[in-house]
């Protein structure tokens, strides 16, 4: 089976790149990248975007452990936003207020 993930990646890299531009510390705890390297993601031009449309294999991979996307998946199901809140608050990536 082909399965092209070249719409996906760069979709995926654009929200990635406008992220690091406006949070950096986000995207070093979401995609794993190092500090000098969220910088020069942000520095990515819609130019140099488009030529990760060639790369077709997922460039994403999930990366929080099987329990964590177990409760996800659960409170998905269940419709329990304030599970979902509570298992997404756990990444560190929620913003609180």
């Amino acid at each position: 089976m082909k399965v092209d993930f070249s719409k996906l990646n760069l979709q995926y890299l654009i929200q990635v790149r406008d992220l690091a531009r406006q949070a950096p510390e986000h995207v070093t705890a979401l995609v794993g990248l190092p500090p000098h390297l969220t910088e020069r993601l942000a520095r990515l031009t819609a130019e140099d975007l488009t030529r990760f449309v060639q790369i077709r294999l997922p460039l994403l991979v999930p990366r929080w452990e099987s329990w964590w996307w177990e409760r996800l998946l659960q409170a998905v199901q269940s419709g329990r936003e304030a599970e979902v809140e509570a298992v997404l608050a756990h990444t560190g990536l929620l913003a609180t207020e």
